[in-house]
């Protein structure tokens, strides 16, 4: 695993600006040190021979947001769920840098320690980034689900940095940094899996030509549902029924 220094994306100024991390205390914290950090995630085990969902959340929400209602959806559907915590997220020690938070993906789903086939990557908004990450890692994982998401993440950043100057940079070379750390195209251009790409035509925060993007950019066997209702904070309870049937649907089936 290469371990990233010095980037100019894990500037301070551009941590502070792009992530709204809070802190929220939840029992039974299931602890992975990665990098220097301690991540503070929740890991629901109880189907040992089954698949095991990785799911990555949003800005400005934290693993214990989800504890009332994911586990025991996907445990009664028999899935397991590892809720993946942010540096400088929830209980998470450090301070939530973009690059360094790549390692993080890797390092918690290696110490996991199961086939890539059992593995089902899952993100949301933000959450999407390191999904799509963890998809070039982990290019054999079962299925890959990428809701709300980002296909671009230099726009996502850049509207946040009036001037490259501001971080001691330059155009080019930020462009640079982007291409290298940051290449949605290529990066699920190594996945094999199956995808799903969830996004409603409403989003006010990550247009739909992102998730667009992503669905073009993602190998066969692949789908995507744009929702006619709700927004990029709504979709999910907005469309709840409907999403996840579409969900399970897409997990049970062999392609899609």
């Amino acid at each position: 695993m290469e371990v990233i220094k010095n980037s100019v994306l894990n500037h301070p100024i551009i941590s502070e600006r792009y992530f709204f991390p809070r802190y929220e205390p939840f029992e039974n914290p299931y602890f992975v040190e990665c990098n220097g950090v301690k991540l503070a995630c929740y890991y629901q085990n109880n189907n040992p021979e089954s698949k095991t969902i990785v799911y990555f959340h949003g800005n400005g929400e934290v693993v214990a947001d989800y504890l009332d209602f994911f586990p025991q959806l996907f445990d009664k559907a028999g899935y397991n769920i590892l809720l993946f915590e942010f540096r400088g997220y929830g209980m998470s020690t450090g301070k939530p840098y973009l690059v360094d938070m790549l390692n993080d993906v890797e390092c918690v789903i290696k110490k996991l320690n199961i086939s890539q086939t059992n593995i089902i990557l899952y993100g949301r908004s933000v959450g999407t980034i390191y999904a799509v990450h963890a998809a070039s890692v982990f290019p054999n994982a079962y299925a890959l689900i990428l809701e709300s998401g980002i296909a671009d993440t230099e726009e996502r950043i850049m509207l946040r940095i009036s001037n490259p100057s501001e971080i001691d940079s330059t155009r080019e070379e930020l462009k640079q940094e982007f291409e290298k750390y940051f290449n949605v195209k290529e990066k699920l251009s190594k996945f094999k899996g199956k995808s799903l790409v969830l996004h409603t035509v409403n989003d006010q925060l990550v247009d739909v030509t992102h998730g667009e993007k992503l669905y073009e950019y993602l190998n066969r066997p692949k789908s995507i549902h744009l929702f006619e209702r709700g927004n990029h904070n709504t979709i999910f309870t907005v469309n709840q029924d409907k999403y996840f049937n579409i969900l399970f649907d897409f997990l049970l089936q062999r392609t899609y």
